[in-house]
């Protein structure tokens, strides 16, 4: 079922997802229309599931990386942002 995941919407999200067996499937759409599909387990869900998530091209590697925006706050007068990858979230890296 395409945006439910235990009564969490689309809007929650942010991305459009689907379940399939034990994994979720979020779909990413590229200003220039490209589409992408992000397989994350189940499991990992309820760690990304707040986040709104887009693709980066990385040219050096020939591959796309998932990463999400993160507002921080301002600093020195500074708006202040991360953006962490998708990986970070999962394996909860301590440097994000």
């Amino acid at each position: 079922m395409i945006g439910e995941i235990e009564g969490i919407g689309i809007k929650k999200s942010r991305n459009k997802y689907k379940t399939v067996d034990n994994y979720v499937i979020i779909y990413v759409v590229q200003r220039n229309g490209r589409k992408h599909e992000i397989l994350v387990d189940l499991e990992d869900y309820d760690k990304i599931k707040d986040y709104r998530w887009h693709v980066n091209y990385f040219k050096g590697s020939d591959s796309f990386y998932a990463k999400t925006t993160i507002y921080k706050g301002v600093v020195n007068g500074k708006f202040k942002y991360e953006a962490p990858n998708l990986s970070d979230f999962i394996i909860e890296r301590k440097d994000n």
